[in-house]
C-alpha cells in the first residue's frame, strides 16, 4: 500500500532539491559569462554530483509511488549518469574498469560513507552487465589489479593513497575476477597520473604470469612522464 503522507514528504523533499540544482545553473551560467574558469569545473563537476544524487531519490519516489520494490541496492547505488563508465576486455586476459575519480574518505564529494559504496556497486553492475552479454567472467588464478588515478588538480585535491576506499572496489571483484583479496593470493598496484583535463580511476586486471600487464604498466608510465612534460612547457 503506499504511504501517501511519505511519499508527500518526498515529493516536496525533491521539489527543494530541484530548487538548489535551478540555483546551481544559474551560478554556473554566470561563471562561464563572467570567464571564471575554475569555478566552472568546480561547480559543473559538484552539479553533477547532485544531479545523479537526484536522479537516485527520484527512481526511489517513483517505485514508492507505484508501491513497488526497488530490484536491489545495485539498482540505487551503482549508476552513474554524469560518468561513461566501462568495463572491457582489452584482449584476452587483460581486463580494463573505467571509472568515476576516488576521493579521500575523510573529504569524499560523495560524503565519507558513499563514495567506496558507490564505487562497490558500480563495478557490481558493470560486471553483470559484462556478462548478460558476453558470458560468466573466468577467474584469474593469479590476479594483478592495477589503479590508475588520474588527478585533474583544478578541481580535485590530491589524496593519499592510504585516504582513498579502494578496499570496496576489491571486494566487489570477489567471486568474478578474483576468489579472495588475502595478500598471497593477490597484487595490487596504485599509481597517479596528474591529467589537465579530468579526474577518473582506470582499473587494469591481469594474470601476473602474463608479461603484457608489465608492459602496460611501463608503457603508461611512460606515456604519462611523456604528457606531463608537454603540459609542462606548454606553461
Amino acid at each position: 500500500m503506499i504511504d501517501r503522507d511519505r511519499s508527500i514528504k518526498s515529493l516536496l523533499d525533491y521539489q527543494e532539491l530541484v530548487k538548489l540544482q535551478t540555483r546551481k545553473i544559474s551560478d554556473l551560467a554566470y561563471a562561464l559569462y563572467t570567464e571564471q574558469d575554475e569555478s566552472v569545473k568546480a561547480l559543473t563537476n559538484s552539479f553533477a554530483i547532485d544531479n545523479e544524487e537526484i536522479y537516485l531519490k527520484l527512481k526511489r519516489l517513483v517505485y514508492d509511488m507505484q508501491d513497488r520494490q526497488i530490484g536491489n541496492n545495485h539498482e540505487m547505488i551503482g549508476t552513474t549518469d554524469y560518468f561513461d563508465a566501462c568495463l572491457t576486455e582489452l584482449k584476452p586476459g587483460l581486463w580494463k574498469f573505467h571509472l568515476p575519480p576516488f576521493y579521500s574518505v575523510q573529504s569524499s564529494d560523495r560524503g565519507p560513507s558513499n563514495a567506496g559504496k558507490h564505487i562497490f556497486y558500480l563495478v557490481m553492475n558493470l560486471q553483470a552487465d559484462y556478462e548478460r552479454e558476453n558470458g560468466k567472467i573466468q577467474k584469474i588464478e593469479e590476479p594483478l589489479i592495477v589503479f590508475e588515478h588520474h588527478i585533474c588538480s583544478s578541481f580535485q585535491k590530491v589524496f593519499d593513497f592510504d585516504n582513498i576506499d579502494s578496499k570496496r572496489a576489491l571486494d566487489a571483484l570477489q567471486g568474478t575476477f578474483i576468489r579472495d583479496d588475502n595478500a598471497l593470493s593477490l597484487i595490487t598496484m596504485n599509481m597517479a597520473v596528474k591529467d589537465p583535463d579530468e579526474s577518473y580511476c582506470d582499473i587494469y586486471i591481469a594474470d601476473r604470469k602474463e608479461p603484457f600487464i608489465y608492459e602496460m604498466i611501463a608503457a603508461r608510465s611512460s606515456d604519462s612522464a611523456v604528457k606531463i612534460t608537454k603540459n609542462q612547457s606548454k606553461k
